[in-house]
């Protein structure tokens, strides 16, 4: 073949790669444009990158895009879901389905993260999601004049690897300032699904290119090695080939743009081992062309072990260690090893300078007065760690000391106060107390101070509290420090206070009109402040408060002729120290006297001779009275057993009653009726 041939042949291969890329629709005589002339014949400028295969994805979904606002993102992605589909080669979920699926998952339109929209995409069947952001759009000035700038991004993932199969970006300006905002968006989103479409539907031809020039690498690279060529003057691929032979044999590492100039591999190197590399060109349809000579590197060795290391206890259940980092290249961390007495060693923990605190927090692996040996490892930042540096030995600090002058004072009313003295260990963070029931009770926790300076607490909340009566109660405590540490444990008793004994000697009287009395005996104890007297009816649930006072005696008043009460008593001590209730005693109104009996009427002259029962033991005075329709009317009194009633006391049929009177005043109830003809 001619010069001038494989000139030609190599440019239409350029091309073609050009444009496969950038969608730049360059035309050579071996180059055509194929597809719908609505996007072929568009120039786009856009910035495209496709995968080489695409298959079996035809239903995809477009999300709202991100923007400034929602009916921006909104608009923009319907005018990228009319273009993809005059594309003709996807099938959209439509618009209801995906805002039923959106609303159902609490989503909004626009906004979701790329992870949530592959989610919500499988839910709408598509297989792969279009998700986009509008970066730019509005007005921007230019030479004294606005024009319309819109910027637009968007990329399709594949739903089930989650792997972008295509994207695309393009930012314009519009050319006349009389151009609309909106006619402007139309036309970028036009020439982005242009760009796009020329570079899915491909261009016709292949050539590889021509072996790679100038390809080196670098040497002592951290399990990596960094491959460099010179950048030709097209765009192409690059395979890359790595052996541990220079005669081989190459396995494919990697691929690469050739505009790239590098391809950095970090794929399995291990350290201080001698590698060799080569760089062949790959052709749009696959084919291989030769490769460079082969270039040789070693990766570096691991790095040299941390010097100097040094161990420290400055407080409870901490220990700090410095020490000096090697001189090699690119220690970014160390690894602590620990190892108590008689175990061996465990991972303690990392850091990323030359110090590291061991513990010093609650719940730590780290013991009061325990010998702890520590080691430390360089790590540098692809992973290769260091021998071990030389070890460095600490005894951690002892806990805290018992706490100091426990007490329990006895004799609360339902509750026991006890107190202590401040620790003196600066640490001490607060106080744990427990309780004893008697003396054989075990111990549970009572309360948790979570201050060094709270010395004192009321078992009960407060006086009289919830606790029994008379009743021995056992304490201890001990302090603990910010990490854990705790001190042994300080012992105290104390009994409560007894109950004031129970009222005794609870009488109530039955004679006497409308009231009962009730009297007691007083208590032995001289700090009584008061008496409580309660009542309630026979056979009821409720007890009534009738007297609250130091006398020893008490009236339940205002009750009916003969209506009965129930009583008892009880004594009350300082800040309401209550005895029990005493025995239930019986107590009565005086009742009624019994009515007069066997009424009989004698004619004398014009009146009456009325006649009744002999009067009764208490008896004081008898009453006539005129029964009427409506009340009774006083017709006579008499001291006798007899009343005589003149004729003038009535001038027609009357009916009459007779009531008796007691010592007390009291009235019966009216005697049978006795009629009196005129």
């Amino acid at each position: 073949m001619s010069m001038n041939a494989i000139t030609t042949t190599l440019r239409a291969a350029s091309c073609a790669i050009f444009t496969l890329v950038f969608a730049s629709g360059c035309e050579t005589s071996n180059v055509k444009m194929i597809g719908d002339p609505y996007f072929a014949k568009t120039k786009s400028k856009a910035n495209v990158y496709a995968r080489q295969s695409q298959a079996g994805v035809l239903k995809i979904a477009v999300m709202p895009f991100k923007a400034s606002t929602e009916l921006i993102g909104g608009s923009v992605s319907d005018m990228v879901v009319t273009e993809l589909l005059r594309t003709q080669k996807y099938s959209l979920v439509e618009r209801s389905q995906m805002n039923k699926v959106l609303s159902e998952a609490e989503l909004s339109m626009s906004g979701i993260s790329e992870t949530k929209a592959v989610e919500m995409a499988k839910l709408m069947g598509a297989e792969a999601v279009v998700i986009g952001t509008v970066d730019e759009y509005g007005m921007q000035a230019k030479g004294g004049d606005t024009y319309a700038v819109v910027g637009l991004s968007i990329r399709l993932i594949d739903c089930s690897t989650a792997k972008i199969l295509w994207s695309a970006d393009l930012a314009k300006m519009a050319k006349d300032e009389d151009t609309p905002l909106a006619a402007h968006a139309r036309e970028v989103v036009h020439e982005l699904v242009a760009g796009l479409y020329q570079n899915l539907v491909g261009q016709v031809g292949d050539l590889p290119p021509a072996a790679p020039l100038g390809v080196e690498v670098g040497d002592m690279g951290l399990r990596e090695a960094v491959v460099r060529w010179t950048k030709p003057q097209y765009d192409a691929k690059y395979r890359i080939e790595r052996s541990p032979s220079e005669s081989g044999p190459f396995a494919p590492v990697g691929d690469a743009s050739a505009k790239a100039g590098f391809f950095r591999d970090s794929r399995g190197l291990k350290d201080g081992t001698t590698y060799y590399y080569r760089v062949r060109p790959v052709g749009r349809t696959g084919s291989v062309g030769d490769p460079s000579p082969a270039v040789e590197t070693m990766t570096a060795p691991p790095p040299d072990p941390p010097v100097g290391l040094s161990a420290l206890a400055p407080s409870s259940r901490c220990v700090t260690l410095t020490w000096s980092p090697p001189r090699s290249e690119g220690v970014t961390s160390y690894e602590i090893e620990r190892a108590a007495a008689g175990e061996g060693w465990q991972k303690a923990g990392t850091a990323s300078a030359a110090n590291f605190k061991d513990g010093g927090f609650m719940g730590c692996a780290i013991k009061d007065s325990t010998s702890y040996r520590y080691r430390v490892y360089a790590v540098n930042r692809v992973g290769a760690k260091s021998l071990a540096s030389a070890e460095a030995e600490v005894v951690t600090l002892p806990p805290p000391a018992p706490v100091a002058g426990f007490t329990a004072a006895s004799r609360g009313i339902r509750c026991v106060p006890v107190s202590w003295k401040v620790a003196n260990e600066k640490d001490v963070t607060g106080y744990e107390l427990e309780r004893a029931d008697g003396t054989t009770g075990s111990f549970s926790p009572l309360a948790t101070m979570k201050s060094r300076g709270e010395t004192c607490f009321m078992d009960g909340k407060t006086e009289p509290g919830s606790l029994e009566d008379l009743h021995q109660y056992r304490y201890r405590i001990r302090s603990f420090n910010s990490v854990g540490g705790k001190s042994s444990w300080v012992e105290a008793s104390a009994t409560t206070k007894p109950k004031p004994s129970t009222p005794s000697g609870l009488a109530a009287t039955d004679d006497l009109p409308g009231k009962s009395t009730i009297s007691w005996k007083p208590n032995p104890e001289t700090d009584i402040v008061e008496y409580r007297v309660e009542s309630r009816s026979p056979g009821g649930w409720f007890w009534r408060a009738v007297y609250t006072g130091n006398a020893t005696a008490a009236d339940e008043k205002d009750l009916k002729p003969g209506e009965t009460r129930s009583f008892r008593v009880m004594a009350v001590g300082p800040k309401g120290h209550e005895s029990e209730w005493s025995a239930e005693v019986g107590g009565a109104a005086r009742p009624l006297p019994p009515p007069p009996r066997s009424l009989t009427a004698v004619r004398e002259g014009t009146g009456y001779l009325v006649r009744f029962a002999p009067r009764r033991e208490g008896m004081t005075e008898f009453r006539v009275y005129r029964k009427k329709f409506v009340g009774m009317e006083l017709l006579a009194k008499s001291a006798a057993c007899e009343v005589t009633l003149p004729g003038t006391a009535f001038q027609e049929d009357i009916d009459i009653v007779v009531t008796a009177i007691d010592e007390m005043g009291l009235e019966s109830e009216p005697s049978e009726k006795l009629r009196l003809m005129k």
